[in-house]
This record gives structure tokens, C-alpha cells and sequence, in this order.
């Protein structure tokens, strides 16, 4: 790709994610703004995450133990990469503690801590799928850098302790996807926090950033379950659900080749043949 090209999709993507530019850059693909592209090993964790961010409160899936929805309420900007994934965050050990295991908290099952790169950068590692994601500081603090200080935090399980049988029974108990369902919803991920360059919608799982007239309940409670090529996502509080439509299928902040269609209080979402229904809880109708 020519450079005037990639400043052009980088200005693009920053406009979506509020990434800096240099950033952005860094994760386009090799002919769009690159949110969906990347590797099997990143797919999977980022269905994982979906299972994690999507799964909260009393509406949880039942059985489900390790909801990581507040990791999204930290200021998080999202910035995928093809084989990569960074949270960038204004408390990067505090959510990088909600997504290790830290027995007896739950985290990601297999989600380990591989090293800190200076004084706000966590790196972690996904044990079951070797994925990699970093945690990092929406603002480093001007002290000292010390590169690839190990720590121990709050008994975070390091990179050289093995999956748990507590955590493969976990893995184990969520139910068979299908790749184009593990795509659908890793896209979905990948939007949890994006926003409208020309200001019409914004994704946000807790506030109502545009300051629409109508409120919704401040008790965010969700789930996302389903099997194969069939999955669900029901929820409470924000965010609206036209924004979520709208975010998926954006011609180029969109997951491409998704549909949308409204089923009275349901929009069903269809990607290569999987579909995802979303179900707002709080309206029958908009």
C-alpha cells in the first residue's frame, strides 16, 4: 500500500477508534481500516472476549463465571492488529487483573502474564491459543522506563503455569462456533467502543455519550450465548441498539459482508451463514 494511501485509512480508522494516527497505521490491513483482519489465534480470542465483555450481572449465561465487562469502562480504546490485540486503558494493572487469572478471581480461562515493558504496558499471553494482548496506559506517566520487569501481581498466574483443569473445564463448557460465527463475533468485540466520525452513534457500554433525550437504566446486565452458527446477545443499559447495527455494517467501520435485518425488537445480524440476534431488554419497540 502506497504511503498517501495509509494515511488515508489511518486518518479513517482514528476517526472510528480514537486511536492516535501512528497507532491506527499500525493496524490497517492491506486494503481497509483493518479491525476484522488477523490471525486464527487472535479469532479466538476475540470471541473470547465477546463471551467475557457480553456476559454480566444476573443475565449472565448460566454457569458463566468470568465476566470482564468492566474492562470496557476504563476510557478503553481498542486498537487490533493482525496478530495482535492492545487495550488501551486509563488503569492498565487493574484491568489486565481482571483479565488474568488471579485465583480465586476468575479471569480469562488460560489468559496469562507474560511480562510489563516499562511501567504501564502489561503483556499477556493466551496460553490455549497463544494469542497475544496488550494492556497499556491511555497516558504513560513521565518517570523512568525499566523494559521487561517481571512482576507478581496480586498472584497473577505467570506464562510458565500451565492451564488449570478449573480453567479447561471452563474452555471445555462453552458451547461448539462455528469460524464464520468466531468472526461475527470477534467483530462485534472489536466495536465495543466505536464511534461515528460524523458524531450519529457511538458505542459504549455504560454511558449515553451523545446525550440522547431518552435514559436507559444505569444496571448494565448482558449475555451472549448460542451454538454453531446461531448466537444471542440480550442486554440492559446502553448501548443503544441502532448504534451496535450501526457499527457493524458502516460501509468501512463495518465487519464486511454482514446484513442486517429488524425482526421487530430484534435485529439479526448474518455473516457467511451464522447469525447473531440482538435483543434490547429495556424497549419492544424503538
Amino acid at each position: 500500500m502506497s504511503h498517501s494511501t495509509a494515511r488515508v485509512l489511518a486518518a479513517q480508522r482514528s476517526a472510528f477508534t480514537d486511536e492516535h494516527r501512528a497507532t491506527a497505521r499500525s493496524g490497517l490491513g492491506r486494503a481497509s481500516i483493518g479491525l476484522d483482519e488477523c490471525t486464527p489465534a487472535q479469532a479466538q480470542l476475540r470471541a473470547l472476549l465477546a463471551l467475557g465483555w457480553f456476559n454480566l450481572g444476573l443475565l449472565s449465561a448460566p454457569g458463566f463465571d468470568w465476566p470482564l465487562g468492566s474492562t470496557l469502562n476504563y476510557g478503553t480504546v481498542l486498537s487490533p492488529r493482525y496478530d495482535h490485540l492492545v487495550l488501551i486503558v486509563s488503569a492498565a494493572l487493574n484491568v489486565s487483573d481482571q483479565l488474568v487469572a488471579s485465583p480465586p478471581w476468575s479471569g480469562i480461562p488460560g489468559m496469562r502474564l507474560e511480562r510489563v515493558v516499562g511501567w504501564e504496558t502489561v503483556l499477556l499471553r493466551h496460553l490455549p491459543t497463544g494469542a497475544s494482548l496488550e494492556v497499556t496506559e491511555l497516558s504513560q506517566p513521565k518517570v523512568p522506563k525499566l523494559t521487561g520487569r517481571l512482576i507478581r501481581h496480586r498472584d497473577m498466574l505467570m506464562v510458565d503455569q500451565l492451564v488449570t483443569p478449573a480453567e479447561q473445564g471452563k474452555l471445555d463448557s462453552i458451547p461448539p462456533m462455528s469460524e464464520a460465527a468466531r468472526r461475527l463475533l470477534g467483530a462485534l468485540a472489536m466495536r465495543s467502543t466505536l464511534r461515528d466520525p460524523a458524531g450519529g452513534w457511538h458505542v459504549n457500554w455504560y454511558h449515553n455519550t451523545l446525550g440522547r433525550p431518552r435514559d436507559r437504566r444505569n444496571q448494565a446486565e448482558r449475555r451472549l450465548w448460542g451454538r454453531d452458527d446461531l448466537w444471542f446477545l440480550e442486554w440492559t443499559s446502553y448501548p443503544y441498539p441502532q448504534d451496535l447495527v450501526a457499527a457493524m455494517t458502516h460501509p468501512v467501520g463495518g465487519l464486511d459482508g454482514v446484513a442486517a435485518q429488524q425482526a421487530g425488537p430484534t435485529w439479526i445480524l448474518t455473516y457467511k451463514g451464522a447469525q447473531l440476534h440482538l435483543y434490547d431488554r429495556e424497549a419492544s419497540v424503538w
